[in-house]
């Protein structure tokens, strides 16, 4: 996966999250291959997104969140990236994602790549 891959992935996620009032996510799978967060409107209903996070290497996120508005997801660059990589001793070749689902929190995944699924 490459930063162009990475970056219309991300739009799409942000822009289908745009369309939704909320969104509640949970961790539904965490290992050494993936990070998976599910998204639904409602616990009692099917979930509408999977976004999964290949061969996590670091990850600071709670395991259940709601997504209220402004973009989800963003790529971290530039001199943040570099400050990030020495801070974690991170791995060549991953990404730094940044969550905000909302105003009140801000969690860092760092993965080979992203993959989304939208169920509806």
């Amino acid at each position: 996966m490459n930063q162009q891959e990475c970056l219309v992935i991300i739009s799409n996620i942000n822009e289908y999250l745009s369309k939704n009032l909320w969104m509640d996510f949970e961790v539904c799978k965490m290992n050494c291959g993936n990070l998976v967060f599910s998204g639904r409107i409602d616990e009692l209903d099917d979930e509408l997104i999977e976004i999964s996070f290949i061969q996590p290497f670091f990850v600071s996120a709670s395991m259940c969140f709601s997504y209220e508005n402004g973009d989800f997801i963003k790529l971290i660059t530039g001199n943040e990236f570099i400050e990030i990589n020495k801070k974690y001793h991170v791995e060549q070749g991953n990404f730094q994602f940044r969550i905000t689902p909302n105003s009140e929190s801000e969690y860092l995944v760092i993965a080979k790549g992203v993959t989304v699924i939208f169920k509806k």
